[in-house]
C-alpha cells in the first residue's frame, strides 16, 4: 500500500503536466487563428490614417505600444572546473586528472568528485580531451599518455560498450589501427577496458611504437597503467538541468512558427476580403473607394548561411556547388598515407581544395593549432596524387572538381627536378604564421606566401617537420 500511495502524487504530477501542455497550447493556437484576418485587413486602415495618428501624438495622444525585446538566457553549464558537453540526452560534465592509476582507480577516484569514468559521445569531447591532456602534459615535459575511458568489454566479443550510464551510440569510439585487438591472446589475459592515447607536438621529435596512433583508441588490462607509463583519467557527471522550461518553449515555437507561415501564407494568397471590405463600405474607405492594386510577384529569397545544413561541431561547413563539404585539420608527424588512415577514422579522405576560401581556412586553423606550441610552420596533406607521365595533379578525395584550389608556391610542381629520392606524386600546403618571418627556420619556405601548395614525396615527413594533414567529407544535404 505504500508504494501504491507513492505512485498517486506522480501520477497525479505527470497527468497534470499533459494537460497543462494541452491547455498551454490551445491558449497559443486559438487567438493566433482569430487575428489573421483582423491583423491582414486592418493593416491597411492603419497605413491610411497614419498621418492622423502622427497628429494625435503631437497633441499628447498616446504613443503605439512598442513590443519590448528580450534577451535569450544563456545556456546553463558545469560548475567551474568542468567542462560542459550539451549532449542530445542533456548536459555532460567532464573533469581530466592525472595520476599513475589503473582502471579501477581511476574509477574511485572519479567517484570522489561524484562523477564515473567518463565515455566519449562524439568527436568534439574526443577533441576537448585531448587538448586539455595535452595542456596538462606541456610543463611536464612528457610527450604521450594514455587516458582511461568509462568503458566495458561486450563477453565473447570484441566490441565495447561506454558504462557511464550516460554516453550512447557509437559515434564516439575512434579505434587506433588494428583495434580492439584484445592483446591477441596475451598471456596477462583479456584487454577489458578502453584508453585513448594522447600526444603533444614534441611526441614526434622521437615518436615510438605509438605513432600511428594519434589521439585514438586502445583496448588495454584494467589492472596495468605502465604503457604509455603516464596515466590520466576522465571524470563525467550529469550537469544542471538544460531549462526546465523547455516544454514550455518548445510549445510557445511551435505557435510561433505556425503564426508566422500563417501570415506569410496570407500575403500570397487571395485577399479578396480585405478587398471586398474597401469597395462595399467596409473600413477600406466607404462606398466609391478605390481598390488597392494587385501585389506584385514576391521574389524566392537565398538561402540564408546561417539557417542552411551545418557540419558536425568540430568541423568546419563548406557550401560548394556541388554539396556540402565538411573540413577538419589534424596534426600529427604521418606520412600521407597514415594521414589518409587517420581521416578514415573520421569517416573521412584527404581532402581537395575547392576555391581561395578553402585554401585560407585549412592554413589559417593550421596556424592556430601550431601557434599554442610556438611552431611558426607546417605541411599540410591535401587529397591529390600525380597525374602519370605529366607535371599535373588531380584531387582524389571524390568530391573536389576545378584547378581554382591549386595554388602553387614559386616553381611548383618541380617534381624536386628529379631527386633521386623518385617522384613527388602528394602535394601539401605550407602554411605559415606571421611569427615565421621573424626568424625563418627554413631559407626554403621564405619565398611561398602561407597557403601556395608544393609537391612533395608520400613517403616523407622532414620538410617541413611539422606534420599536418586535411580531412573532408560529405556533409548534410540540402
Amino acid at each position: 500500500m505504500r508504494e501504491a500511495g507513492k505512485m498517486i502524487p506522480k501520477l497525479v504530477m505527470i497527468h497534470s503536466l499533459k494537460l497543462f501542455d494541452a491547455i498551454f497550447t490551445f491558449t497559443l493556437l486559438i487567438p493566433t487563428l482569430a487575428i489573421q484576418d483582423r491583423y491582414s485587413c486592418e493593416s491597411e486602415s492603419r497605413s491610411s490614417s497614419a498621418a492622423s495618428l502622427s497628429s494625435e501624438e503631437h497633441h499628447g495622444g498616446h504613443h503605439p505600444h512598442r513590443p519590448r525585446t528580450t534577451t535569450p538566457k544563456p545556456r546553463p553549464h558545469c560548475e567551474e572546473g568542468w567542462y560542459t558537453s550539451y549532449r542530445p540526452q542533456g548536459i555532460w560534465c567532464m573533469k581530466i586528472g592525472i595520476a599513475h592509476l589503473t582502471y579501477h582507480q581511476s574509477q574511485s577516484q572519479c567517484q570522489t568528485l561524484g562523477g564515473v569514468l567518463s565515455g566519449i559521445q562524439n568527436d568534439a569531447e574526443r577533441q576537448y580531451m585531448v587538448n586539455e591532456t595535452v595542456r596538462q602534459l606541456i610543463p611536464t615535459g612528457i610527450t604521450i599518455a594514455g587516458l582511461w575511458l568509462g568503458a566495458s568489454h561486450n563477453a565473447g566479443t570484441r566490441t565495447f560498450r561506454w558504462n557511464d550510464g550516460n554516453t550512447q551510440g557509437v559515434e564516439g569510439f575512434f579505434y587506433g589501427p588494428g583495434q580492439p585487438n584484445n592483446g591477441n591472446g596475451d598471456p596477462r589475459g583479456p584487454q577489458n577496458c578502453l584508453q585513448l592515447i594522447v600526444m603533444t607536438p614534441a611526441y614526434w621529435s622521437a615518436p615510438n611504437k605509438w605513432a600511428p596512433f594519434t589521439n585514438t583508441i586502445d583496448d588495454y588490462w584494467c589492472h596495468m597503467a605502465h604503457d604509455p607509463p603516464t596515466r590520466l583519467y576522465v571524470c563525467g557527471k550529469r550537469g544542471p538541468p538544460d531549462s526546465p522550461m523547455s516544454h514550455l518553449k518548445l510549445l510557445l515555437t511551435i505557435s510561433l512558427l505556425f503564426l508566422i507561415s500563417t501570415s506569410s501564407a496570407r500575403d500570397f494568397g487571395d485577399d479578396s476580403s480585405c478587398e471586398s471590405s474597401e469597395e462595399h463600405g467596409g473600413h477600406g474607405g466607404g462606398h466609391g473607394g478605390r481598390p488597392r492594386p494587385p501585389r506584385p510577384p514576391q521574389p524566392t529569397p537565398r538561402p540564408d548561411d546561417a539557417h542552411r545544413p551545418r557540419c558536425a561541431q568540430g568541423w568546419f561547413t563548406s557550401y560548394r556547388p556541388q554539396g556540402i563539404w565538411c573540413i577538419r585539420v589534424g596534426i600529427g608527424k604521418l606520412d600521407y598515407n597514415q594521414a589518409a588512415a587517420q581521416c578514415a577514422t573520421y569517416g573521412g579522405v584527404l581532402s581537395g581544395i575547392q576555391n581561395d576560401w578553402e585554401r585560407w581556412l585549412i592554413s589559417n586553423e593550421a596556424n592556430r593549432q601550431t601557434l599554442a606550441y610556438n611552431i611558426q610552420y607546417s605541411g599540410i596533406w591535401l587529397g591529390a596524387q600525380r597525374n602519370p607521365g605529366s607535371n599535373t595533379f588531380s584531387w582524389t578525395d571524390g568530391h573536389t572538381t576545378g584547378v581554382q584550389g591549386m595554388v602553387f608556391g614559386p616553381g611548383q610542381p618541380d617534381n624536386k627536378n628529379r631527386d633521386n629520392r623518385g617522384p613527388q606524386n602528394c602535394l601539401q600546403l605550407i602554411a605559415l604564421t606571421p611569427g615565421f618571418w621573424n626568424n625563418p627556420g627554413s631559407q626554403v619556405w621564405v619565398s611561398y606566401q602561407s597557403g601556395q601548395i608544393d609537391d612533395y614525396w608520400c613517403d616523407q615527413v622532414e620538410d617541413p617537420a611539422q606534420r599536418m594533414y586535411a580531412c573532408g567529407k560529405l556533409g548534410p544535404r540540402e
